[in-house]
């Protein structure tokens, strides 16, 4: 076990009173392929819970699900852990508590995304079915995006919401816990591909705290200049994405951020901030959505359409840039998303600059601070990079 995840788990089930010691405990562990661990589940567990962490939308995924779920039906699940640990969980620890509340609940632990997000999520089931996620901040940065999503959910479940259906916030603690239930519907779809329900969501969020705001007034405006300022000075750390990388990809994003005149104005309006085919389900034209931490009340509108075919295409299905503007031409074509333009009044070549100078500013600068990246990352700063050439070679715009 690395000393990062020993340190992430003793958070959870050390209490302040160490000598309080709980009942050993056996706990089973799967690793990422960094050796990092990934899911972490009492080792009597009878049936796979810890799954509804995995992203099931790709083929692949689907038949490492199914694979999972047969070992566990054929008592065969040792042959899937990467070890087992023996865990004291101490009166008074934060899991323990946890546990207390739902007596009778099993339980899985998902570790986090290394990075200064990160969080524990805790999954609470009744044997069979996932019932309640608990997330649990350790970080500043995580207690902030907790924060964030439980204001962002109690907003939505006081919107009149026809097309979309949210977690409910079942307890907030002071920034460090967040209990929301479990949405996932019996059947359902995650497609990599934006289709009309997704979209149809998509222009009923987009819809609330509608506005258009100057770009000299945005406060994310700001937060990009910051983060580019930065990045032309900071020390990145020594994971392979390197100064004779960024350093003229920093420039070019300059360029491109110039481009957009202070005066314009952007057609903004609730975003999710990380819509992926692994943070919603899809059920009888309905759209169930998750994970909202990152979630913005003006951000420009099509953000999300865009961040989702971006993410799709290049951590599914390894796309390069040109798949992406491909499919992104795809999207703009249908119906819905012409509807969704017209009736939110967007300019899609000023949006789609915002969204690639913000996303790609954002994510460097998380990524400049790991000590060790994974593959997809350099699979996306290669398409970032292709794209913002790109928008600097198309003055009169790319779509």
């Amino acid at each position: 076990m690395k000393q990062d995840d020993s340190q992430i788990i003793d958070y959870l089930i050390r209490g302040n009173e160490q000598n309080n010691l709980g009942k050993l405990l056996s706990y089973s562990y799967i690793t990422n392929p960094d050796q990092t661990i990934r899911w972490i589940y009492p080792s009597k567990l009878k049936v796979p819970t810890f799954l509804n962490f995995y992203n099931s939308s790709s083929i692949r995924a689907k038949i490492f699900i199914i694979a999972i779920k047969i070992l566990f039906a054929l008592k065969l699940s040792n042959l899937i852990r990467s070890d087992e640990v023996f865990l004291s969980v101490n009166e008074g620890s934060l899991l323990q508590k946890i546990l207390d509340k739902y007596p009778g609940y099993n339980h899985s632990i998902f570790t986090g995304t290394v990075g200064k997000n990160r969080k524990i999520i805790v999954e609470l089931n009744n044997g069979y079915k996932s019932l309640v996620f608990v997330k649990v901040a350790i970080s500043n940065t995580s207690e902030d995006l907790i924060q964030n999503e439980f204001h962002v959910l109690s907003k939505l479940k006081r919107e009149n919401l026809t097309s979309i259906y949210v977690p409910t916030v079942l307890a907030y603690s002071e920034k460090e816990l967040l209990e929301i239930s479990n949405i996932k519907p019996k059947r359902y779809n995650q497609p990599s591909k934006l289709i009309d329900v997704q979209i149809v969501a998509l222009t009923q969020i987009n819809s609330i705290n509608h506005k258009h705001v100057q770009w000299k007034d945005m406060q994310e405006k700001f937060e990009i200049e910051s983060l580019i300022e930065n990045l032309k000075v900071k020390v990145i750390a020594g994971n392979g994405l390197d100064g004779q990388r960024i350093d003229p990809f920093i420039e070019k994003l300059s360029l491109l951020r110039k481009t957009i005149n202070n005066e314009e104005s952007l057609s903004c309006g609730l975003a999710h901030g990380d819509l992926t085919p692994w943070n919603m389900y899809i059920n009888h034209e309905k759209l169930y959505i998750y994970d909202w931490e990152l979630s913005k009340e003006a951000m420009p509108v099509l953000f999300d359409l865009f961040h989702y075919i971006f993410q799709s295409e290049v951590m599914i299905n390894r796309s390069d840039y040109m798949h992406v503007k491909s499919e992104i031409e795809r999207v703009l074509g249908l119906i819905s998303t012409k509807q969704l333009i017209k009736q939110l009044d967007v300019d899609i070549n000023v949006n789609f600059i915002f969204y690639l100078i913000y996303i790609s500013s954002y994510y460097i600068d998380i990524y400049s601070e790991q000590k060790e990246l994974h593959t997809q990352a350099f699979w996306l700063f290669e398409v970032w990079d292709d794209a913002v050439s790109d928008a600097l070679d198309s003055p009169n715009g790319i779509f």
